[in-house]
This record gives C-alpha cells, sequence and structure tokens, in this order.
C-alpha cells in the first residue's frame, strides 16, 4: 500500500516563489494545504512574520522560502539560525541564494529550451549572479521565439523591470518543464532544500 499524502504549507514571498514550492511539493507527493502571505501581501518580511507565529504551533510541515538578496542578511545561514533558534522540526525555512530565479535557471538544458536560446549562454553558477531575474531578461532578449521576447522583456517605454508575460510564462516553464532534480546540481541552497524536503516526506504514514 502507497504511503499516504502528506500535507504542506507554503510561506513565499511572490507568485513565482509559490510555483517553485508547488512543484517542490509535488516531487515528494506532498499537498500542499495553503499559502501565505496572500497574493499581493508578500515580501521576506510578511514571511518573516510568518515564520515567527508557526515555528511554536507546526502540527504540518511549513516550507518556508525567502530570496536571500532581499533579506540584505550577511549570509544564508543567519536568516534560519536568526528566524528560528528554537526551530521545529516541521519549520523548513530556506534562504534561496540569490533569489527564485537562481533556482529556475539552474535546470540549464530545460530553461535553454523554453527560451529557445543556445545552452552555452545559461550561467554554470546562477547563484552566483549579482541579478538572476535581470539575466533571465537579458538571455530572453535573444530568444529566436517572439512570444519569448515580448512578454519577458519590458516594452523601451515601460518602467516596469519585467515584460507584462514574465511571470505567466515563468510559471509555465516551473509546471511544464522546470527539473528540481536537474537544477540541485547547480543550484547548492536548492539541493539543501529538497534534502530536507525528503527527509520530511520519509515521516509519511
Amino acid at each position: 500500500m502507497m504511503p499516504s499524502a502528506l500535507s504542506l504549507r507554503l510561506l513565499i514571498e511572490g507568485r513565482l516563489d509559490e510555483a517553485v514550492g508547488r512543484r517542490l511539493a509535488a516531487e515528494y507527493d506532498f499537498q500542499v494545504e495553503w499559502v501565505l502571505p496572500k497574493p499581493g501581501e508578500g515580501g521576506w518580511a510578511e514571511v518573516r512574520k510568518f515564520v515567527l507565529a508557526y515555528n511554536d504551533d507546526c502540527p504540518v510541515p511549513v516550507l518556508a522560502m525567502v530570496d536571500f538578496m532581499d533579506t540584505r542578511e550577511e549570509c544564508p545561514p543567519s536568516i534560519v539560525s536568526g528566524w528560528t533558534p528554537n526551530r521545529h522540526p516541521n519549520m523548513l525555512l530556506r534562504a534561496v541564494v540569490r533569489e527564485v530565479e537562481s533556482w529556475i535557471l539552474a535546470d540549464r538544458r530545460g530553461i535553454a529550451k523554453f527560451l529557445s536560446i543556445p545552452l552555452t549562454s545559461v550561467p554554470l553558477s546562477p547563484e552566483e549572479e549579482v541579478d538572476p531575474k535581470r539575466k533571465v531578461i537579458d538571455l530572453a532578449r535573444n530568444s529566436t521565439k517572439r512570444e519569448i521576447r515580448e512578454g519577458f522583456v519590458p516594452k523601451p517605454d515601460s518602467t516596469a523591470a519585467v515584460g507584462s508575460g514574465y511571470n505567466p510564462l515563468m510559471e509555465r516553464f516551473i509546471h511544464g518543464e522546470w527539473s528540481p532534480a536537474a537544477a540541485r546540481a547547480a543550484a547548492p541552497s536548492l539541493d539543501k532544500c529538497m534534502l530536507r524536503l525528503a527527509e520530511l516526506a520519509e515521516r509519511r504514514t
């Protein structure tokens, strides 16, 4: 008999973080019970507030993700130790180095195919990129697909950082083609996150 599915709660900053969190949950047969903060009300400080609130009472595993570059902390471990010095066993707090786009870029073959760009143009160490989101936009500029160029790249007269199709297209990639198993090899912080999720999954009854 297969083990029953285990619920997982997500604490995330934004839409792409939620998409990645849900994709990782599916990788280990978790069912996402709820997601906080609500759409449009995210941000690392809001995630921190919920982490502090739920760490003391954590009957269901919680995956909390924050973009390291947003927190301005000295190093990723300082986030975990500083926010949860008495971490509940069910609380999985992870600093995404440097931001969620790093994890997405880490599936080099997948993102190269999706963006329709040469594999050699995708960085080997995406966690070392100063601005991973900007890197994604720059890669998309050279796509052979019009949908990618127009969706990812902001219009010349726009003050937006990304094109209007950025989130929908990235979500499509994450849920449809992104391979966490491939990405973890080029993103150490993702690898650590997946190792802990695997440990939590082993406790499923």
